[in-house]
């Protein structure tokens, strides 16, 4: 799983570490979609950030890095719901944001512009490069560009790389078409005569 480089390369780490969890629950070309959690147990991600390139050479996790990633992971997909949409499925957790103090530290070298850094090794380093990515993203008003689709059944984060960066689902051909039917049938529904 490597990442993009480029424009939006750190918006792209982003866009795949959130969609770790995967919520969609439709069909697609004849098949159902799960739920599915890629970030279930602490191997899987390990797992997940060596292969972002996050880690190097073999490193574990434990559940208190299970954690801080799930609250990572929560914060940063809520904070890409659309105006006007809600932001947390029902029944869903609040993101735990208090976790997240302390993951990044701001560094200065000789003559040279401040930069964030992970505040320590290992998983909890990497998650801050995570983080540091999406803080850079606000910094550069890209992060606007990271969004949730509105599907109830989707709930996929997608990179809109239109120029006006006005899209809305995550495939307008897919998650498009299927609200824009459903709402159609709603209106119709409630217009016939009984």
């Amino acid at each position: 799983m490597s990442v993009g480089e480029g424009r939006f390369a750190g918006l792209e780490l982003v866009q795949s570490f959130v969609n770790t969890l995967d919520q969609r629950g439709f069909v697609l070309h004849g098949r159902p979609l799960q739920p599915a959690d890629a970030l279930a147990t602490p191997a899987g991600l390990a797992g997940w950030l060596t292969g972002a390139g996050l880690l190097d050479g073999p490193v574990s996790a434990d559940a208190a890095d299970l954690r801080l990633a799930h609250a990572l992971r929560a914060a940063l997909r809520a904070a890409t719901v659309q105006p006007g949409e809600p932001a947390l499925p029902a029944g869903a957790p609040e993101p735990a944001w208090p976790e997240l103090d302390g993951l990044l530290r701001v560094r200065f070298g000789p003559h040279a512009a401040p930069v964030l850094a992970p505040a320590g090794p290992g998983v909890p380093g990497a998650l801050a490069l995570i983080l540091g990515e999406a803080v850079n993203a606000g910094a550069d008003a890209s992060w606007r560009r990271l969004k949730m689709c509105p599907a109830p059944d989707c709930r996929w984060v997608f990179l809109d790389r239109s120029r006006p960066a006005n899209g809305r689902w995550c495939d307008p051909d897919r998650c498009g078409n299927r609200m824009k039917t459903r709402s159609y049938r709603a209106r119709t529904a409630t217009k016939e005569p009984r």
